[in-house]
């Protein structure tokens, strides 16, 4: 229910500027990322809440802040990801290069075993959420 009031709010925000162009941009962007991220959530590479909410985001940023939402979201789950591996017990990390190492030779379908509770998850959506402000609040200019 979030995600759809963001969704609202962004399209909606758009509205209020007298450039009825906005409103389109706004719409594309969001249809775009949807479409790319529902491609990496069938391919099993991020969750459906991710999904939503990086659609949700675009509706805020539009086409023009498309590249830089893509890299500062990109970034944002680099450190991100960086600082879950760090924090995992020794035994998670060692369970993650190897999946890391058996998703690059064949694909994410190898990934090997179940998540270790002494794993710490990568929350995305933080990521996607610093990215969309990055590029709402100036980023992108």
């Amino acid at each position: 229910m979030l995600t759809v009031a963001l969704l609202l709010c962004g399209a909606g925000t758009s509205l209020l500027d007298p450039a009825a162009p906005r409103f389109f941009s706004s719409a594309a962007a969001s249809a775009v990322v949807l479409l790319a991220a529902t491609l990496a959530w069938r391919l099993r590479l991020c969750g459906g809440g991710d999904t939503k909410l990086a659609a949700a985001a675009a509706a805020w940023v539009g086409l023009s802040g498309l590249p830089t939402f893509a890299v500062a979201t990109a970034f944002a789950g680099g450190v991100l990801s960086v600082t879950c591996y760090a924090l995992s017990a020794a035994g998670a990390r060692r369970a993650m290069r190897a999946n890391l190492f058996a998703a690059t030779a064949l694909g994410p379908s190898a990934l090997v075993g179940a998540p270790s509770p002494s794993r710490i998850s990568v929350p995305y959506g933080a990521a996607i959420a610093a990215g969309a402000l990055y590029a709402v609040l100036g980023g992108a200019r």
